[in-house]
């Protein structure tokens, strides 16, 4: 039986806080994925049939974190079209990812997003739910990388380099 890739998106949240800029973090909680349990992650989910990948963010975001997203960077920017009773969302994610290998056939297309609201500290699919400043998160992911969600390493890494202009390993 042919076996199809997960799709799923994640969201890089930005905010500034007391004029520094940070990233929202959180620890994964994957009761059928015990593995996983624990490895720092941006929050992240699956695409359901028929929803977008901005639908899906803010749902996600939302129910992870209680925050809403206000906006995505590149959104305003997608290009919908109709033809021959389909109806294809155009659009440029700032990273994707694509695990290969394994039992879990994922691609996830990460997006840059600013949202308003207090964050959890924990929920049902995340805990330790935090602010982390670019400086601090740089250091973790060059020094510790092993304690993170494979699949948000390099776009991670990516932004860190964009923002920092930083040379991580």
């Amino acid at each position: 039986m042919e076996t199809f890739c997960i799709h799923g998106v994640a969201a890089i949240i930005e905010r500034n806080i007391n004029k520094v800029k940070h990233i929202l973090i959180q620890e994964r909680q994957k009761g059928h994925c015990s593995s996983e349990t624990g490895l720092i992650e941006i929050p992240c989910g699956k695409v359901k049939r028929e929803e977008s990948v901005f639908d899906c963010l803010r749902s996600k975001v939302l129910i992870e974190t209680s925050l809403t997203i206000t906006k995505v960077v590149g959104e305003k920017n997608y290009l919908p079209s109709e033809l021959n009773e389909y109806h294809v969302l155009n659009y440029i994610p700032f990273f994707s990812t694509q695990n290969i290998e394994g039992n879990y056939p994922i691609i996830i297309e990460t997006f840059i997003c600013r949202t308003s609201g207090s964050v959890l500290s924990e929920s049902n699919d995340a805990k330790n739910i935090r602010w982390i400043t670019l400086e601090s998160l740089a250091k973790l992911i060059n020094d510790e990388p092993y304690l993170f969600y494979p699949m948000i390493v390099a776009p991670i890494k990516y932004y860190l380099r964009k923002k920092m202009r930083l040379i991580l390993r």
